[in-house]
């Protein structure tokens, strides 16, 4: 979640695929 922030800041789909990534690894 803390890189989100900073990655958030340089563009809106990279941190949605980033954030999509890692939430299904830690459903799993």
């Amino acid at each position: 979640f803390a890189d989100l922030g900073e990655t958030e800041l340089r563009g809106f789909e990279d941190p949605v695929r980033l954030y999509e990534v890692r939430w299904r690894e830690a459903a799993t």
